[in-house]
């Protein structure tokens, strides 16, 4: 399978974690990253890219929010996986489930 697209410059392997969700659409959410090709995270650290939340609050919402970790919806990765081309994360903001206005 090809690699996905890139809508910066930045080549870096992405490192996405994820909050807020459990059971199956957690495991969901796990699979989908992995099969990006990129690195799914248990835990969150200053090393991640993106954290996918489910909500505004919480220790890892904090956490990435302080490190300048990309805090996005689920949504972006639909979004990203849907055109096979990562998203700006800035539009994905907010929690889900509304989708950016394009």
């Amino acid at each position: 399978a090809r690699a996905m697209a890139r809508s910066t410059p930045d080549t870096r392997p992405l490192r996405i974690a994820i909050t807020g969700f459990s059971g199956t659409p957690r495991d969901t959410l796990q699979e989908l990253v992995a099969r990006t090709g990129e690195g799914y995270t248990k835990t969150l650290s200053r090393d991640n890219t993106h954290l996918i939340c489910l909500s505004h609050s919480g220790q890892k919402y904090e956490s990435a929010a302080a490190w300048g970790v990309a805090v996005v919806s689920h949504v972006w990765l639909l979004d990203s996986i849907v055109l096979w081309s990562w998203r700006d994360p800035h539009p994905y903001r907010g929690p889900g489930p509304v989708a950016p206005s394009q």
